[in-house]
């Protein structure tokens, strides 16, 4: 099996999550495909990276351990504005998606979107947020 490379920008990286999506949603588990009991995960994580604050690029930049999250002036309203950006525009494109708002507090809580019936994405889910959700 030929493998493909990584992505080079955010929005690549997001579009491969969109793919992945995709495949789940129409039931294919590629790694046991056509295999006898194969199921489809129910809950999907997918983590996203984001592009270095404060720079107007989409190029994927190791910024070391924990670095994207203590690099952004504009706290978490900043962080999420970029997320919600790549989400809606990347990994979200060919949805028909309702971006549902924040959950938790106005400033700084998890992002939703509902996307038909059957798909929820959030954003920044963490302790302080996941009681809430």
């Amino acid at each position: 099996i030929a493998l493909k490379p990584p992505p080079q920008t955010c929005s690549a990286a997001a579009a491969e999550a969109r793919n992945v999506l995709r495949l789940l949603r129409m039931g294919i588990n590629t790694e046991t495909e056509g295999a006898a009991g194969a199921t489809t995960p129910r809950r999907v994580r997918v983590e996203l990276p984001l592009p270095p604050a404060d720079v107007d690029t989409d190029e994927l930049v190791y910024l070391g351990y924990q670095g994207q999250g203590a690099d952004w002036s504009g706290g978490m309203q900043q962080r999420l504005r970029v997320t919600k950006r790549i989400v809606e525009e990347s990994m979200l494109d060919g949805y028909q998606y309702e971006y549902l708002g924040l959950l938790d507090r106005d400033a700084d809580g998890m992002g939703v979107w509902k996307c038909g019936e059957s798909m929820t994405a959030v954003a920044h889910a963490a302790d302080t947020t996941a009681g809430f959700f």
